[in-house]
């Protein structure tokens, strides 16, 4: 349970940290939309993901802050986060993710090879880098364990 507590308190850290680059991120983007001139066209995708990180980050360190103070949620996640079970679901989960993402992507590369041919490439270029980020990841853990 203290090892848990130890990993909590770290996540609130790295939590803190996304948040403040997230924070930045902003605070370029409109710097960056005020100084240019163009009135922030295209930047708002950018700033929408650094929003949406900024906010993500603030509720996992609100929920881990709680669960450290409430020994009732701190035992609750403990389980969820150790229950073997749902490891299990959540491995097989993520693997069937991952095949369903990469043929859909290939299928996608395929059709888009007949409308744009720039956009075939970008696809398949994505679904290259997913698979070297799986196949390192993999590397990783077989190592590691």
């Amino acid at each position: 349970m203290e090892e848990f507590r130890n990993k909590l308190q770290k996540d609130i850290r790295s939590y803190w940290i996304l948040a403040g680059v997230s924070a930045v991120g902003i605070a370029a983007m409109l710097c960056y939309a005020i100084f240019s001139g163009d009135g922030g066209s295209g930047i708002d995708t950018t700033a929408i993901v650094f929003i949406t990180l900024l906010i993500c980050s603030l509720m996992f360190i609100r929920r881990n802050k709680m669960a450290l103070n409430d020994e009732n949620l701190f035992k609750s996640l403990y389980v969820r986060n150790t229950d073997e079970r749902n490891n299990q679901i959540m491995m097989t989960a993520s693997r069937t993710s991952f095949v369903l993402i990469v043929l859909g992507l290939a299928l996608a590369a395929i059709v888009f090879n007949y409308i744009d041919i720039t956009i075939s490439r970008v696809l398949s270029c994505c679904m290259t880098f997913i698979i070297f980020v799986y196949l390192g990841v993999t590397a990783y853990y077989n190592k590691k364990m």
